[in-house]
């Protein structure tokens, strides 16, 4: 059923969510099943625009099980909000450590509903304060980083791939790489 708040089409979605324990490998596994276990959200970052935003949440079942989504969200006609996709958000993992600082980007609804988030990366502590998507075919998206996250969202068509590029507080260039290659 879809909702007049944006926030309130999230929880509904995602409550029929159930995280799997973790695997042998580490690894978290999500199901659709309908899970009985009280949920807690916690909305970290949005990006708007007039009939869609995009959302990063935190869901949590207990103290040991939580994941994080980007939701995608269209608005009908009758300013009703519906998921249009929903994506699992990989957390900062500090098993690779970089000498440059990188955006750990997923993304979705290309070409025509393009929507991207992510942390940065910043183990060489030049404090990356914005990032800058430009897709192959020149659409341009930026965001400042919160809490290490960055959220994108666009109804320009785009096409693969993009390029990342870093900017500390002095709005200096301090990496650049490739996202979504062909």
């Amino acid at each position: 059923m879809a909702h007049t708040d944006p926030k309130e089409e999230i929880i509904a979605h995602l409550s029929a969510v159930r995280i799997a324990p973790n695997g042998s490998d580490g690894s978290r596994s999500v199901d659709s099943t309908a899970s009985k276990a009280r949920k807690t959200f916690h909305f970290l970052k949005d990006q708007h625009q007039a009939k869609r935003q995009v959302f990063a949440v935190t869901m949590q079942e207990n103290e040991f099980y939580e994941a994080c989504f980007l939701c995608d969200l269209t608005k009908d006609v009758n300013g009703k909000w519906h998921i249009q996709d929903s994506l699992g958000l990989s957390q900062p993992q500090r098993t690779i450590e970089r000498k440059q600082p990188w955006a750990n980007l997923t993304g979705s609804g290309w070409p025509n509903q393009f929507f991207a988030g992510g942390y940065v990366l910043d183990d060489s502590q030049q404090t990356v304060q914005r990032l800058r998507l430009v897709s192959a075919n020149g659409v341009v998206m930026e965001d400042r980083v919160k809490d290490g996250l960055v959220l994108f969202l666009t109804e320009q068509k785009v096409v693969l791939p993009f390029h990342v590029y870093l900017y500390n507080q002095a709005n200096e260039l301090v990496n650049s790489h490739h996202l979504f290659p062909q």
